[in-house]
């Protein structure tokens, strides 16, 4: 009994520290809290440069994701990342006769976007917004940059 728990262990271990990923980066995949993905998406991302250093974009993103009906699920300021899911917003789909506004439903709630910061200088902060979800991002881009940029009280 003893071989066979101590070889299920073993099984284990092994096949968490030969993924490609590695170790660390395939537990936390397993417990859905890797931010792999959105940080490789990032050359596809959207981005805005404001006038403002990355701390304080950092803090008026995380009040914009929330003006948005956002939930920010996930935060970490030495990584200068934010990830947010949850988002409250209409997808405007346009018609050869007319603008229909219609609830975005062909997105799940739980798809995430990864909010990365880059300082340009001092005070100057590149912010790029990624997902793995081209519809999402397209979706909610303006109004984030938007609402970044009303919280950062720049022009």
């Amino acid at each position: 009994m003893k071989k066979i728990n101590l070889l299920s262990f073993i099984t284990v271990l092994l096949f968490i520290a030969g993924c490609a990923h590695g170790p660390i980066e395939t537990t936390k995949r397993f417990l859905g809290v890797s931010t792999q993905d959105l940080e490789n998406a990032r050359d596809k991302g959207v981005f805005w440069v404001y006038y403002a250093n990355v701390d304080d974009c950092f803090d008026a993103s995380i009040k914009a994701v929330r003006d948005m009906g956002g939930l920010v699920y996930m935060r970490n300021k030495p990584k200068k990342m934010i990830v947010a899911m949850d988002f409250e917003y209409e997808r405007r789909s346009v018609s050869e006769d007319e603008k229909i506004i219609k609830p975005l439903d062909e997105i799940i709630d739980t798809t995430e976007i990864g909010i990365f910061f880059e300082s340009v200088d001092q005070d100057k902060t590149k912010v790029v917004l990624s997902s793995l979800s081209s519809s999402l991002l397209a979706d909610i881009a303006d109004n984030f940059f938007n609402a970044l940029k009303d919280n950062l009280n720049v022009k």
